[in-house]
């Protein structure tokens, strides 16, 4: 194939970031959900009150951390993009915005393990550990901003220590020639 009709068929390089980019946004955002859930009646929230509770959302949140982890080391020890280490920029002004949007105390806690009970208990005889909208929040924001830092810094952890870090075997075996 001549030089000129290749030119014609390759992408151009800010298109290939750009779906780089976003293609790794959607795998931080949406793949540990993909791979936590046939492991989430493991940890699942407890049926008790209280701090009970508020220890099922922390294995939660633990669960998604290392699920996350684990794919941003593995996407990037296949494919190298560098995209992923970046991916926590997106994850923490998805949160700015999110903490900005409830800044009036209306649309409850954007941290939800740190919700507050009190309101709730004296309010009815409900007393549920989270309210609705602090769930909410959580899941559109919280969770999210866990997913992608961890994923980043998976991928981070790859670049360093993994074997297309600085002491690759390609590495090694040129300083043996």
């Amino acid at each position: 194939m001549d030089p000129e009709r290749k030119r014609m068929f390759t992408i151009p390089t800010s298109l290939r970031v750009v779906v780089a980019f976003l293609s790794n946004v959607l795998i931080a955002a949406i793949g540990p959900a993909v791979i936590e859930s046939p492991f989430v009646r493991l940890v699942g929230l407890s049926d008790g009150a209280g701090v009970a509770r508020r220890i099922g959302s922390l294995k939660a949140d633990l669960l998604t951390i290392t699920v996350a982890l684990g794919l941003g080391y593995s996407v990037y020890r296949w494919w190298r993009p560098e995209a992923a280490k970046w991916i926590w920029l997106v994850g923490f002004l998805w949160f700015v915005y999110g903490a900005f949007l409830r800044m009036d105390g209306n649309h409850g806690a954007i941290l939800w393990e740190a919700s507050s009970t009190e309101f709730l208990d004296m309010l009815s005889a409900y007393r549920d550990f989270y309210n609705l909208n602090s769930f909410i929040n959580w899941s559109e924001f919280t969770l999210p901003l866990l997913r992608t830092i961890f994923y980043s810094l998976g991928a981070f952890c790859c670049s360093r220590i993994g074997r297309y870090g600085p002491t690759s075997n390609r590495a090694r075996s040129s300083e043996f020639r």
